[in-house]
Order: structure tokens, then C-alpha cells, then sequence
């Protein structure tokens, strides 16, 4: 049985498929992809789950503000403790292309992770922060920001490096420790920038 769960967060359906507020959804794709793992919708998860030998995946079906439904679900059914949850989300708070790895902080007004919180009564898990805030963050408020669309560049930053890193990342943290993974990964600059995977 898997030992650790992993929630990608983002919302349902295809008008924010490609939006800022759906880069977890986006590296757990890429990641189930890597292991040729398919999701599957479970209706009594509230999302769409694939099991791999050390984890758990998971992407909730409910929008944003509802993430920690699903999440609870999950975790409740998998025995699977706060410490072992691994929350991979965008964040507006960092410039984008940079990751952070953290345990146990407060949203920062991030919704889906505010609900999680709620829903665990815990903010003890990890947290795989993922920047979003490009050039364009200040020509709108914050909430229109994460449903916009990256631009032609960041996009094509995204899928060549960001992405594959930051599941690179979350496999470090599943074989070699979340420790050692945020050591590798975090800066005092509010994380590091990833280069672009081999």
C-alpha cells in the first residue's frame, strides 16, 4: 500500500486546463506520465487517483476552494498521516520558475491549500511551491492573475524545465527525504531556479 499521498491542485475542466492556478495538476500529470501511470476518476475520492509503489497521486475534482474534500477522502481511506501528504501547487508569491519545498506554513491566501488545512485540522504536511508571478503579476488583481493564461514564453519555460524539475523534486522527496530534497531546492531568495533537465 502506498506510504505517502500527493495532491496536485488545481481546478476541473478544460477552460483552466493551461492556467496558472493548474501547474499541480500539470506536474502530476507529467509525473504519472514519466511512470506510465494513468488517472482514473474516483467518485468517492472527489477526484481523479492513480496508485504508484510509493505514492499515491491525486488531482481533486472539486474546484479550488474545495480541495480539502478530497483530499480528506483520500488520506482517511489510506490511513495516510499529515506528514506523509505532499501538496504541489502554484504560487504567487514567488517569482516565477522558482520551487520551494516547506513543511508545516499557513496558506499565504492560497485557497486550495487553505482548505486542505481545514479539512486535515493540520497544516503539518509538505508543500512543493511552484512561482507563478511573471512580468504581468501587477496589470490585474491577484485572483484574475492565477486563472490567466501563462504567456507564450513562460508556457514554453513551463513545459521544458519547470515541470519536469519540480517532479524531479517530488521524487527526491518520496526516495531521498523531503529534508535533503528541500535542502537541494530552497534558497533565502524565495527558491531556486531550476535548470532544465537532462
Amino acid at each position: 500500500m502506498p506510504t505517502h499521498l500527493v495532491i496536485g491542485l488545481g481546478n476541473p475542466g478544460a477552460t483552466y486546463q493551461t492556467t496558472r492556478h493548474n501547474t499541480g495538476f500539470r506536474i502530476v500529470d507529467a509525473f504519472a506520465h514519466a511512470f506510465r501511470l494513468t488517472f482514473s476518476m474516483k467518485k468517492k475520492f472527489f477526484s481523479e487517483v492513480v496508485d504508484s509503489p510509493s505514492a499515491t497521486l491525486m488531482k481533486p475534482q472539486t474546484f479550488m476552494n474545495e480541495s480539502g474534500k478530497a483530499a480528506k477522502a483520500v488520506a482517511s481511506f489510506y490511513k495516510i498521516q499529515p506528514k506523509n501528504i505532499i501538496v504541489i501547487h502554484d504560487d504567487l508569491d514567488i517569482p516565477f520558475g522558482q520551487i520551494k519545498i516547506q513543511f508545516g506554513r499557513g496558506p499565504a491566501g492560497h485557497k486550495g491549500v487553505a482548505s486542505i488545512i481545514q479539512a486535515l485540522q493540520s497544516n503539518a504536511f509538505w508543500r512543493i511551491r511552484v512561482g507563478i508571478a511573471g512580468k504581468t503579476k501587477d496589470e490585474m488583481p491577484g485572483d484574475a492573475y492565477v486563472i490567466s493564461e501563462f504567456t507564450k514564453t513562460e508556457n514554453e519555460e513551463l513545459k521544458k524545465s519547470i515541470i519536469p524539475n519540480a517532479y524531479i523534486a517530488l521524487a527526491e522527496i518520496l526516495h531521498q527525504g523531503p529534508e535533503k530534497a528541500a535542502q537541494k531546492f530552497n534558497t533565502k531568495k524565495g527558491g531556486t531556479k531550476i535548470r532544465a533537465a537532462k
